[in-house]
């Protein structure tokens, strides 16, 4: 909608840009990724109007309000409401209005354009910026990740300062269903991870996406950059431990070097001789 007419809706109500961008709406997850792409899309879409609408826009115009006026279902004030519309605006301001009409209308409960079950505005983006404390922060990305609203996920991790929740957000985002789809969520996990200062919380990251999430499936794309990490054979240690008793005895074979104390090298040979 904003790539229609974007000073329009930028002299308009707030409400426009929240409903799509802010997540106001339940946008279909496989939009929200396309939208955080922007110059692309305006690119693209500049390219259809140019193409396809722009010769003619007068006509296009007169067979919406003829769509709109023919409707059986639209209530009489709101045909006339946006027949009004039709005359009194340009192609893109009327576009823009159409398409804030029919998404504000629709209710589609296969992957569509939902409506939520509170009406209650909620700005995200907002919301984390008042938070005061890291407990609020995590609370919000998860929200942000349920939401795939990547700009509000960044600010997140970006003012989280304690390694308990940024273990904890790192976990959650890898087991989002898209996170190998969408290449900003690698890079904020990755970029996050080594960032982290505590041993004990990069285990905790090590085990909960090891045990489930897409780096279950490929545990060599979180072991290959963060294992050597680590700044004591402790977790070290813990986590070849770990990978044993996941089943990962080939990915424990390549990383065991790591392991350079002595009294632990023993205490996984022992381990290992015992379980063999």
């Amino acid at each position: 909608m904003g790539f229609i007419s974007p000073d329009y809706l930028l002299e308009r109500e707030d409400r426009y840009i929240y409903y799509f961008v802010e997540q106001e709406r339940e946008l279909p997850k496989e939009l929200k990724f396309i939208m955080t792409d922007i110059p692309k899309l305006t690119e693209q879409f500049r390219k259809f109007l140019d193409e396809n609408i722009k010769p003619n826009r007068e006509h296009l115009i007169n067979d919406l309000a003829l769509l709109i006026r023919e409707d059986v279902v639209l209530p009489e004030d709101t045909k006339e409401r946006l027949l009004l519309l039709s005359g009194e605006l340009a192609l893109p301001e009327f576009l823009a209005e159409l398409f804030v009409f029919a998404v504000d209308s629709a209710y589609n409960n296969n992957d569509g354009v939902k409506q939520r079950i509170s009406r209650k505005r909620f700005n995200l983006l907002k919301e984390i910026h008042k938070a005061k404390n890291n407990k609020v922060l995590f609370d919000l990305a998860k929200l942000a990740i349920t939401e795939q609203d990547v700009r509000s996920l960044t600010v997140c991790l970006d003012k989280m300062t304690n390694n308990i929740y940024m273990a904890r957000t790192l976990v959650f985002l890898s087991q989002d269903e898209n996170f190998t789809e969408h290449p900003e969520y690698s890079d904020m996990f990755h970029t996050n991870f080594s960032g982290m200062d505590n041993n004990a919380y990069r285990y905790s990251v090590f085990k909960g996406c090891l045990e489930a999430g897409c780096f279950k499936k490929h545990p060599e794309s979180i072991l290959e950059p963060h294992m050597r990490e680590y700044t004591n054979n402790r977790y070290t240690y813990d986590t070849l431990i770990l990978l044993c008793e996941l089943g990962l005895h080939r990915q424990m074979e390549q990383h065991r070097h790591l392991l350079t104390n002595r009294a632990y090298i023993r205490r996984l040979d022992t381990y290992l001789a015992e379980r063999s």
